[in-house]
């Protein structure tokens, strides 16, 4: 498996996934949308903020290259996962960006839909790789113990 090299005998992908899990959905489904920043520019009257939604993205894929960069050769999902993290990180740069200038909220919002819907995508593979080297893990641990 592919993703063996990258989870031999270490948790933190696992507690990265985990992680990001649980704060997704506290995000998501507590309405926790704290304001990090207040950027000062306008737009329709009100000021655009920063909020964890809008780092957490940018983050979660650059913690995420590193564990499948070793292995980008060797499958496609590792080569997507590369791939889609660069795009959020490009998109996610784009929507920041639009933040900091005025109006704009069109553009702004388009970047964060992307931005978000290739996370999610890039989240799903991620995940599917892990569970899917932690079952073979353990299945091969339990055909090679001695009888």
């Amino acid at each position: 498996m592919q993703l063996a090299k990258v989870t031999k005998s270490k948790m933190f992908p696992h507690f990265l996934v985990v992680s990001n899990s649980i704060l997704l959905v506290l995000i998501v489904e507590l309405n926790l949308n704290f304001v990090v920043v207040a950027t000062g520019a306008v737009a329709d009257g009100g000021v655009k903020v920063l909020t964890i939604f809008h780092l957490w993205m940018p983050l979660f894929s650059i913690g995420l290259s590193p564990l499948f960069y070793r292995t980008r050769r060797e499958g496609a999902a590792e080569k997507a996962i590369i791939i889609i993290s660069a795009m959020v990180l490009v998109f996610s740069g784009i929507n920041i960006g639009f933040h900091f200038l005025d109006d704009f909220v069109l553009f702004m919002k388009a970047a964060e839909v992307v931005a978000w819907v290739l996370y999610n995508v890039m989240f799903a593979i991620s995940i599917y790789k892990i569970l899917a080297a932690l079952v073979l893990r353990s299945s091969m641990e339990g055909t090679n113990k001695p009888k």
